[in-house]
């Protein structure tokens, strides 16, 4: 360890380890490069050898037969083959040696490695080096083989690699053998050569400036050498000696100087040692007053009192001081200028501490010096008078401590924690104790003195007597106590006044909410009615709705029936959607639904009574559409959407209508996130509607979707119910609302999604012929009259229907006969309901296709029902297209499901 040390601290040993160091990191460089670059010269090679097979094959001058000689591609490729087959587009083995891999993926054939890489993509030729876990190296490669340009499958073949492995470790081999070799040579020439030029002197030098460090100022280089640099570099450092050698000795003088500065007290004693210093070290003399005619070198103090001079001149002639003689006078006249300042400051801080000791003693306020423990070092005789004491040295003789004056305990201990805790504190007032046993209030402060270690050195303080303070401050605290009753009884008195307004308006909220009250158990009476017998009214609907719908498909355009059989179709959907209406009240928004514009919509209500009833009442307000929808379509209740229009433009009118203004029902799209290009595809259609009216204050907008909340006068001008409908019907739909409302106008808007299922435009008979499908129907409904429309709807799409009347018939009916699909109706009084039927027909047939048919909107039983297999729910009455699209959806779902499983 020691010989190591020795070897790291010697020159030549730093020569060769640096040497040696620069050639290892060159050779190490340019290895790796060659290395890589052979290596990637073997891996193109490799790459063209296994893509030659494909290309021949592709080029039709080699057979696919071909991959099951392995000792032949072998041959062609010039490495050993181990495994090679030919896969279909689609993945399948289709030619190979074993054949027992045929028909099998060829990803089942590749190592874990080769799925990442290989089973990417088909269309790409790709290659693979891995190591399998008996340490073999193998590469693997896939080419795509084609026909006229089409892709017909691939072609895999792996080689081994162990022998390309052994090739590259031999190159990697030869680059060191050869590279350590190299700096070896070199490292022992360089070495050799720079030792012989430049160590004998440099360990010389070093020699020299050892002994120079030890105290040796005569020591100097004698082997200089060539002139070269290094030659160059010894001579300056025997100049630098030299200087180093004159300088050490003046500065010694100027130690000596210094000592003698720092022990005077006179200014005339430090001119007279800087006039011998000068003179004994730089052999010049003084100048007397008288001598005029004798020319001055230099002057000291060069910097401080100018009426005091000491002026030098050289016996020998004149002549210039050298740099070292000059620094020499700066450095004395800097000594003595400290000098004279340190005399001038002792001067200043006696004149100061007799200022201080006069304000001291003739200060009013009580002013003390205690030491860390409390004793007191100093008081000021107002302290002395202040406690009750004659004088001074009586107070500091007779107690103990400073806060032995203090009559309370506790201010005593609060006093030390705040100094302890802060260093300090601020007019902290106590009670204390005179000398006669009286006591007075006082403000006292105190901080602690610290050296600069941070050791507590005294406590200085303050003590003042505010005996007549406190007296003024209790005079005026009772002036302001009187001033405060005066205040509080007239602020009881307008607290009163304000109470009796909040009662009164607590007493009119009251009887708001009475009538609320009354309200809501009104609608919830109604709620009840309408989901009793909503079910009952749809029946009787679909006789209304279904048959005009069967004669309009068979009845030719140009018939004079068309028309009023068309107008009792709209007055039964109308009818319809009233029973909805109902059940929204009960339960929710309606089901039935179907794709439409947005703007539509709105145009239809812009025509209706009910709009033009709304207008003539408010003629100053200006309402206008505007469509930047274009085609979008939604898939909604129509009539729900309407009611959810007219609410929004009454609201809005309503809001401008005091001094006019305008409305504006503006329609466009909004793409959804993330897919700008597919607007009108993915996202939502907005319905925005802007008023300019005074908007609506912020803390009514977080209320203004509560059932029964409303501004204006209950039972006349609203119900409170208004946007609450329209609230349940965006959110029936899949929709949001928001609201801007401000100084300057408010704006709902209304989000829908856009309808992605939304079939080309194409006639009706299109449509109606797309619908049409085969097989067999069993119609299960309590209702003669809707088992009687079903079957006539179905039977014109070409199925074969079955009815029964009841859950009961129609399992005794599977227990005989097979059904494509069931139409269950879900309430069946007296006998078991929808559900129940639905669960026995699953016993005897598993996997029944079926659908619910219910004039209530979905129960928990519907969703039980559809958990268990049931397709989907229709909702009563249903139109012709409704029914017979939703057998049509139910039969090919079920079908795709098998194929798959399949």
């Amino acid at each position: 360890m020691r010989e190591m040390q020795r070897i790291q601290r010697s020159i030549p040993g730093k020569i060769i380890l640096a040497i040696f160091i620069v050639e290892t990191v060159l050779l190490t460089v340019m290895g790796v490069i060659y290395s890589s670059r052979f290596n990637r010269e073997i891996d193109e090679r490799i790459t063209d050898k296994l893509a030659l097979p494909g290309i021949l094959m592709n080029q039709r001058a080699l057979p696919y037969e071909s991959v099951k000689d392995f000792r032949a591609l072998t041959d062609l490729v010039q490495e050993k083959v181990v495994e090679a087959f030919i896969y279909q587009r689609g993945g399948m083995v289709f030619f190979t040696a074993d054949p027992t891999k045929e028909g099998r993926s060829f990803v089942d054939f590749l190592a874990d490695e080769e799925k990442i890489t290989l089973a990417k993509d088909m269309g790409k030729a790709r290659q693979i080096s891995f190591k399998d876990d008996a340490g073999r190296y193998y590469i693997a490669s896939t080419t795509p083989l084609r026909a006229d340009g089409e892709l017909l499958g691939g072609l895999y073949v792996r080689i081994s690699a162990d022998a390309i492995e052994h090739k590259k470790l031999g190159i990697v081999l030869f680059f060191c053998a050869g590279g350590f070799l190299t700096i070896v040579l070199t490292t022992c020439i360089q070495a050799f050569v720079v030792h012989g030029l430049f160590v004998p002197r440099i360990i010389d030098a070093s020699a020299i400036l050892k002994r120079y460090a030890g105290g040796d100022f005569s020591a100097r280089i004698s082997r200089i050498g060539a002139p070269d640099q290094l030659g160059e570099l010894m001579r300056q450092v025997n100049s630098l000696l030299e200087k180093i050698e004159e300088y050490t000795g003046k500065l010694h003088a100027l130690n000596m100087a210094g000592g003698i500065f720092a022990r005077v007290e006179e200014k005339e004693e430090v001119f007279r040692v800087a006039a011998e210093t000068v003179e004994r070290h730089l052999h010049l003399q003084a100048l007397k007053i008288g001598d005029a005619d004798r020319r001055c070198i230099f002057s000291l103090p060069v910097h401080g009192d100018q009426r005091q001079i000491v002026q030098f001149s050289d016996n020998a002639g004149d002549r210039q001081l050298s740099p070292a003689e000059a620094s020499f006078v700066n450095a004395l006249s800097g000594l003595m200028e400290s000098a004279l300042n340190r005399i001038e400051a002792f001067r200043k801080i006696t004149e100061a501490e007799e200022k201080y000791r006069y304000l001291f003693v003739s200060a009013l306020e009580g002013i003390f010096r205690a030491t860390p423990k409390g004793l007191p070092e100093e008081v000021n005789p107002a302290l002395a008078a202040m406690l009750g004491y004659d004088s001074v040295e009586d107070l500091i003789g007779s107690i103990i401590e400073i806060t032995e004056r203090f009559t309370d305990p506790r201010e005593r201990r609060q006093m030390r924690r705040a100094l302890i805790q802060d260093g300090k504190f601020q007019d902290f007032e106590v009670i204390l104790r005179r000398k006669d046993g009286s006591t007075f209030p006082a403000s006292m402060s105190a901080h602690l003195v610290k050296d600069k270690k941070g050791a507590v050195q005294a406590i200085e303080g303050r003590v003042i007597d505010i005996s007549e303070r406190q007296l003024r401050e209790k005079e005026k605290q009772e002036q302001l106590a009187a001033d405060a009753v005066t205040r509080a009884k007239l602020l009881l008195l307008e607290d009163l006044e304000q109470k009796n307004r909040q009662l009164n308006e607590a007493l009119d909220e009251l009887r708001s909410m009475q009538l609320q009250l009354i309200q809501s158990e009104k609608m919830a009476a109604v709620g009840m009615t309408a989901s009793g017998v909503a079910h009952d009214l749809n029946n009787i609907l679909a006789g209304v709705i279904s048959y005009p719908e069967l004669l309009l498909a068979t009845m030719p355009a140009d018939s004079r029936f068309r028309q009023p059989l068309e107008a009792i179709l709209a007055s039964g959907r109308r009818a319809a959607a009233v029973v909805a209406d109902l059940l929204t009240l009960a339960r929710g928004s309606a089901r039935v639904r179907q794709s439409v514009r947005l703007h539509a919509l709105i145009e239809e209500y812009l025509q209706s009574v009910e709009f033009l009833t709304l207008m003539r009442e408010y003629p100053k307000v200006q309402v206008t559409a505007i469509d930047e929808a274009g085609e979008a379509m939604i898939y909604c209740s129509p009539v729900h959407l309407q009611k959810v229009v007219m609410n929004l433009v009454m609201n809005a009118v309503e809001a401008v209508a005091p001094l006019g203004g305008s409305v504006t029902l503006l329609t466009r799209t909004r793409p959804a996130v993330g897919k700008p290009h597919e607007e009108g595809k993915d996202g939502h259609v907005v319905l925005e509607v802007l008023d300019n009216g005074p908007g609506i204050l912020v803390e009514n907008q977080k209320h203004i979707f509560e059932p029964f909340y409303t501004r204006k006068v209950m039972g006349k001008k609203g119900t409170g119910l208004g946007l609450t409908v329209v609230w349940n019907v965006v959110r029936e739909h899949g929709g949001s609302i928001e609201l801007d409302s401000g100084p300057l106008g408010s704006t709902f808007r209304v989000f829908l999604p856009v309808d992605r299922n939304l079939a080309p435009a194409g006639s009706q008979s299109d449509e109606e012929a797309d619908l049409r499908e085969k097989g067999r129907i069993l119609v299960v409904d309590d209702e003669p009259l809707q088992r009687d429309i079903a079957g006539k709807m179905l039977t014109v799409f070409g199925y074969e229907v079955d009815t029964a009347s009841s859950g009961e018939e129609a399992i005794a009916y599977l227990r005989r006969h097979n059904a494509d699909l069931v139409v269950l109706d879900m309430l069946m009084p007296p006998g078991i309901n929808g559900l129940q039927t639905y669960i026995e027909i699953i016993a005897i047939h598993p996997g029944q296709k079926a659908l619910i048919v219910s004039g209530f909107s979905e129960s928990s039983d519907i969703k039980e029902a559809m958990r268990l297999g049931v397709g989907g729910f229709v909702k009563k009455p249903y139109t012709m297209k409704q029914i017979a699209r939703a057998i049509r959806d139910e039969l090919a779902r079920r079908s795709d499901v098998r194929r798959s499983n399949n």
